[in-house]
């Protein structure tokens, strides 16, 4: 409580079962969300206390109108979506990761996550889902943690893509690569090499 609009799902880890909770970009603000969990009859409370977003200036991207009428919009989001509808829904139950991530370039960050982005050409704006680096073409990208290749493909707003499921529910995604140099069902350890780094798909 309040409703987070998500159903945890549980997975064994050893001893102990684990479920990871997303806290979404739209979820309404308050202080605290309390977890009545119950197991064998035994009833615990867990309480997530949630710090206020920080307001942050709108960045304003330069894409050119065609590359946003090529690459970014209404229907090309869609077909993202959809193409990605079975990798979301589907979570391997072994938890691969370990210790802290780390990020997939040692490069500067350009837009970061959940930042309000302006179309310059456009005046459309939306909430930036991802993290962009300012890096060199070439440059390898890397896991961020161990886990699991489960998509390796094009999508038109993405550019070559790689997701990875570390477990648990909990996957990173790769994209705007210029060459891919994993296949599906490679098991990968944090800091393998994915792809080199491009600028496919949505991105200048």
């Amino acid at each position: 409580e309040p409703e987070l609009n998500y159903t945890p799902k549980f997975y064994q880890d050893g001893d102990f079962v684990v479920a990871l909770v997303p806290i979404g970009l739209e979820t309404e603000y308050t202080p605290n969300y309390v977890f009545t969990l119950t197991s064998g009859g035994v009833t615990d409370q867990l309480t997530l206390t949630v710090k206020e977003r920080e307001a942050k200036a709108k960045l304003y991207y330069p894409a050119s109108a065609e590359l946003i009428s090529r690459t970014r919009t209404a229907a090309t989001l869609l077909a993202f979506e959809q193409a990605m509808k079975s990798v979301v829904d589907t979570n391997e139950a072994t938890r691969y990761w370990e210790g802290t991530f780390t990020a997939p370039l040692n490069r500067t960050i350009n837009t970061g996550f959940g930042r309000t982005r302006v179309l310059s050409a456009t005046g459309t704006e939306y909430v930036h889902t991802g993290v962009d680096y300012i890096a060199n073409i070439g440059d390898q990208v890397m896991a961020t943690n161990a886990g699991k290749v489960v998509y390796v493909g094009e999508q038109t707003v993405s550019g070559k893509l790689v997701v990875v499921d570390h477990g648990c529910g909990l996957k990173s995604w790769y994209m705007h690569m210029s060459e891919i140099t994993v296949n599906v069902g490679d098991v990968v350890e944090k800091g393998a090499t994915l792809g080199i780094v491009g600028n496919t798909g949505f991105t200048i």
